[in-house]
């Protein structure tokens, strides 16, 4: 079974995967994720907070996984006013983005792979500030 982009439901795949040599390989689960990357303060939105608050709480409800990675500023604080998770989101220096990015991907990868939530630690918290 694979997962129907538009809908979310559930969907008999109509051919197997298969890997190089031909061998019947199973799928990766597919997730929903929304990850927002920035660098400061919001100067461009069309809406309000309270309005992505609400969507994003919604999209999470959902299934959608949620990350905030911010500079700058407290991501954590200003992650959860627009409706991600504190344990979510991470601030980072742009001089240690790299570090703020291993982390990111390893929470994908968790994700996409097994469908476990994992939130960032704080050795990456530390490293990346």
């Amino acid at each position: 079974a694979s997962i129907d982009v538009q809908s979310g439901a559930s969907v008999k795949a109509s051919r197997q995967v298969t890997d190089y040599e031909g061998k019947a390989k199973r799928p990766k689960r597919v997730g929903r994720t929304f990850v927002v990357l920035t660098d400061g303060k919001d100067t461009s939105s069309k809406h309000d907070v309270a309005a992505f608050n609400s969507a994003m709480r919604h999209a999470r409800g959902n299934g959608t996984l949620g990350i905030f990675l911010a500079a700058n500023q407290d991501a954590v604080t200003v992650g959860k006013s627009y409706g991600f998770c504190g344990s979510t989101s991470l601030t980072y220096q742009p001089g240690k983005a790299v570090h703020a990015y291993k982390a990111l991907d390893r929470i994908l990868h968790a994700y996409t792979s097994s469908g476990s939530v994992s939130v960032f630690t704080k050795a990456e918290r530390n490293a990346s500030v």
